[in-house]
Order: C-alpha cells, then structure tokens, then sequence
C-alpha cells in the first residue's frame, strides 16, 4: 500500500525513513528482524519493513512509540510490518483507481490479513482465504474454502468463469 505505479510513475506514499529508524532503535535495544543474513523479505520493500514473527513484539512497539516518527506496527500472521501510520492498500487503491480511470469498486481483492481489511472496505467484492485471520474475515464479502495460495487461485477460476 505504500507503492503505487502509474503510467509509468512511481510514487511512494509515507515515511519509509521513519520505518526503518524504528528497526534501527528496535536492534539497538537487542532486537533482530530475524531473516537471517539474506534478508530477501525486505530485498524489495520500499516504504515498509517486515519483522520476523518470532521478533519480540513487545520490545519492536516499545521501539515505534519512542520513535519521532508517525510510525505503527501491524501484526498479519506473516509478519510484524513497521510502516507509516495512515498507509494501506485500500488509500492506495483509492488513489490509483482514479487514475487509471476506473472505480475502486470495479476490482476485487482477496486476502489473508488485517492489512487487507482497507482493501476490502473499498473494492466492489472482497474474499478471505480460509486461512485468513479475524480482522479479514470479518471484513471480507465471502470466506472461502480453501486457505493460502488454493484459496486465491479458487477466487481467479471462479472470476474467470463468469466472463466465459
């Protein structure tokens, strides 16, 4: 949600600074985002970064509060994400749907995760994967049957199907 690309522009939405200067006071303190030396799970985020779910909760908040920045940390099962406060999917889809000359309505998002949940508030339909946790289900269209990537893939075939 911090990303959007159109025509050929990218525009980065938040303080991606700001993000990383809470990991940096988070390490200080003794914490560790926990990937490992690759650290491919951030390799390509540009205005978030993602803490190891095992990562002391605790300490990486304490971390976010102290900071000067307008910054939070939202738990998606996934991954402890430090980003921007205000930044989400759904801001971002309401500010490229327009540009692409289209209405949020028109798209449909499937999710697992409370940082879904802004995405389904603004699409047309929205569906959870079963693995999905309570925040998505809760605000998701549908729950489906199945969990993870079957789940996604089960949504696109039954979209799919409706065109043909």
């Amino acid at each position: 949600g911090g990303v959007a690309y159109v025509d050929g522009e990218t525009t980065l939405v938040g303080d991606p600074d700001a993000a990383r200067a809470v990991v940096e006071a988070f390490r200080e303190r003794g914490g560790s985002v926990g990937w490992g030396d690759g650290d491919t799970v951030n390799r390509w985020r540009e205005t978030e970064v993602a803490v190891a779910p095992d990562a002391d909760e605790a300490l990486l908040r304490e971390a976010a509060a102290a900071t000067d920045g307008d910054v939070e940390v939202v738990d998606t099962g996934y991954a402890y994400h430090v980003k921007s406060s205000g930044v989400s999917k759904g801001r971002a889809l309401d500010g490229v749907a327009p540009a692409l000359d289209l209405d949020p309505e028109a798209f449909v998002a499937v999710g697992d995760s409370e940082n879904d949940v802004s995405t389904f508030e603004v699409v047309g339909e929205s569906y959870a994967v079963a693995n999905a946790d309570d925040a998505a289900r809760e605000a998701a269209d549908e729950v489906v049957a199945e969990g993870f990537m079957d789940g996604t893939a089960g949504v696109l075939a039954s979209l799919r199907g409706r065109e043909e």
